[in-house]
């Protein structure tokens, strides 16, 4: 079996739709960028700065961002914010699988966030941008372990089930979107 079999197996599990979007949408996407083998799938993550008006502040999270008119679409929405947040160009060096469920932030219910799947072959270089990302690395998906903690969010503190992964907890929207992931994976 190749070491790449499993990108075909992704692939065949999901769609991709590019559908023009109304320029008044409360939209986003993120990138679900992958690398690695059958045995050794990365994805790559970045954590926000830490910033006081920014709903998401400190968090774990894909490279992603809200929609433009002059994207057009999600699709590209993605990839020029990719691009923006760690300089990986994906219409050069990564192929889109697909995308996965909608999903909405629980602090802004009305923003609708889709999340597509891309692969590279190889880890691009990364360069994150400073004004927004602290931190951006790849995280191998079996290193992951479910777990619960009490995180601070706009509504105050509260107990949230996330993923654990070295020193960082990965929880809120960005659980959901790597729980689906990891279902279609496995």
């Amino acid at each position: 079996m190749s070491s790449w079999s499993w990108i075909d197996k992704l692939r065949s599990k999901l769609s991709l739709k590019i559908e023009p979007i109304d320029k008044n949408c409360d939209c986003a996407a993120v990138g679900v960028i992958l690398t690695g083998n059958e045995n050794n799938i990365e994805t790559l993550m970045i954590k926000r700065h830490v910033k006081p008006n920014d709903p998401w502040s400190g968090q774990m999270a894909f490279p992603g961002g809200r929609f433009k008119i002059s994207d057009g679409n999600l699709l590209s929405t993605m990839i020029r914010e990719v691009y923006e947040e760690v300089g990986i160009n994906l219409s050069a060096y990564g192929e889109i699988l697909g995308s996965l469920s909608v999903v909405s932030p629980k602090n802004m219910p009305d923003l609708k966030v889709t999340p597509y799947v891309a692969v590279v072959l190889r880890k691009p270089m990364i360069i994150p941008s400073r004004e927004e990302i602290e931190e951006a690395f790849w995280v191998n998906l079996n290193e992951l372990r479910l777990g619960k903690l009490e995180v601070m969010t706009s509504f105050g503190p509260r107990v949230e089930s996330g993923f654990f992964y070295k020193n960082y907890f990965i929880w809120g929207m960005t659980h959901r979107i790597l729980h689906e992931l990891l279902s279609l994976i496995v």
